[in-house]
């Protein structure tokens, strides 16, 4: 038989650290200088603008996705000490009633 382990304070940090990801990246603002002067090329100017829009836009999904993957780590820690929790009370109980 396997036994399970599980480190919850490290599922809670790295639900921290996600949910601090996702502040983070939703606060950046992600506007540059892109002009043809700081870039040199009206064709570069022109993808990197380009590419920032759709960086802005898949920044938010990212985001979102991160603060979403931060709460289900802090659901797992508060599940798995639920049940250490209680397998702890019901063996206690049951030594107590042998």
């Amino acid at each position: 038989m396997s036994d399970l382990s599980y480190a919850v304070d490290e599922l809670n940090g790295l639900g921290s650290k996600l949910h601090t990801l996702s502040h983070d990246l939703k606060s950046v603002d992600g506007h540059a200088d892109l002009s043809v002067g700081a870039l040199a090329h009206a064709r570069v100017v022109g993808a990197m603008d380009h590419f920032r829009t759709n960086w802005d836009d898949n920044r938010d999904h990212l985001a979102e996705k991160l603060g979403q993957l931060g709460d289900l780590a802090a659901k797992a820690a508060e599940g798995f000490s639920q049940a250490d929790a209680d397998l702890a009370r019901k063996i206690r109980d049951a030594v107590k009633g042998a």
